[in-house]
């Protein structure tokens, strides 16, 4: 009697199994995520690559890297094997297309990076990004390449690919507001004098001028 449970506890102290189930491509949004029918139930599920990161469609390579995932996986049947649930509600997961590894092959195509923060000790998505980086594949042609993880933390205005900031308007020589003319330089002394001067617009050679212009009158300060 003691023992009827001991199957039932066995079963329960086991490890729980990875989701395994067939699907068919019906989209992809980026270079690390697409959206799968069931083959069995019918059911649409929004599925994350692990262990990869792919550039967001604004940065460079981003285009690139959903154009290759489309290529390779849309409108097929594949084999999905989900380790998590993130924190959109998208099932994160390993997507296998007959005998390949698609996770791995975006890797090695040099489309995607090797995100350690959440497959830390892969060694088949290590080995991956090391075979793209010698062959100067995808993203690693470029001199400058911004992991996507650290890319989402930037300011949008900062972010490749995001409208650059606002440039202020070139204004024109011709366009400068003029300085207001409040003083009255007498052009043969080249002295200034201003309104409350006798000599305010009272010689007989002279033009308006700024307070810049000239010699202060002594009288007036000009």
């Amino acid at each position: 009697m003691k023992f009827r449970y001991l199957p039932l506890l066995f079963l329960l102290a086991l490890p729980v199994l990875a989701d395994q189930f067939k699907a068919k491509v019906t989209d992809v949004t980026d270079g690390d995520t697409l959206t799968v029918k069931r083959v069995h139930g019918g059911g649409t599920v929004t599925i994350r690559l692990h262990g990869i990161d792919a550039p967001e469609l604004k940065q460079k390579g981003g285009k690139e890297a959903a154009e290759l995932l489309r290529a390779v996986v849309h409108g097929t049947a594949v084999t999905i094997t989900s380790t998590d649930t993130d924190k959109y509600g998208r099932t994160v997961a390993w997507i296998r297309l007959g005998k390949r590894n698609v996770n791995i092959l975006l890797v090695r195509s040099g489309w995607a990076w090797h995100y350690k923060k959440y497959a830390p000790n892969n060694k088949a998505l290590a080995a991956a990004e090391n075979e793209a980086v010698k062959a100067n594949r995808g993203l690693w042609r470029y001199k400058e390449r911004i992991p996507p993880w650290l890319w989402r933390r930037l300011p949008a205005g900062g972010r490749t690919g995001s409208p650059a900031p606002s440039k202020a308007k070139t204004v024109r020589p011709a366009e400068q507001p003029a300085k207001e003319k409040v003083s009255w330089l007498n052009t043969n002394s080249n002295v200034r004098h201003n309104r409350n001067c006798r000599w305010y617009r009272n010689t007989k050679h002279g033009r308006p001028c700024t307070k810049n212009e000239g010699r202060a009158c002594g009288i007036c300060g000009g």
